[in-house]
């Protein structure tokens, strides 16, 4: 049996995004590249209880395979299996809420966490996340 423990002051704030959709990339004279990039939603400001490490109770809610590195225990969320995170970071953000950008495109705090598994039950849901380096 896996108990959660929703006490506030164990919670530590994340943020996430929920995937949009894919968008083909177009080269510089304007020709399509069957290449795909997704796009997310604006991040959104989360509290939930993270695991410092993967632990027997996690390896019994996900499997014994299942390849990940810390949990989120959450009373409810809409949090997907596409969605990405940014977890002991904050996302710097534009006024409306949308992620800054540099000259180049890429986000200047890119998120450095994916979803990998999601556990739900009726009253509660734990999140297995990954480590990643993005851009």
């Amino acid at each position: 049996m896996i108990v959660i423990r929703a006490l506030l002051r164990n919670q530590k704030p994340f943020w996430y995004a929920n995937f949009i959709k894919k968008v083909e990339i177009i080269d510089d004279d304007g020709s399509r590249t069957a290449q795909f990039i997704p796009v997310y939603d604006n991040p959104v400001k989360c509290f939930g209880n993270i695991s410092g490490a993967r632990g027997e109770t996690e390896i019994q809610a996900f499997g014994v395979n299942a390849e990940y590195d810390r949990v989120i225990a959450l009373v409810k969320s809409d949090i997907s299996e596409e969605s990405v995170l940014w977890v002991d970071i904050a996302p710097e953000l534009e006024v409306d809420g949308s992620l800054i950008k540099l000259s180049n495109g890429q986000t200047k705090t890119p998120f450095n966490h994916i979803v990998k598994r999601i556990s739900r039950s009726l009253n509660s849901e734990l999140i297995a996340i990954s480590r990643v380096s993005a851009s």
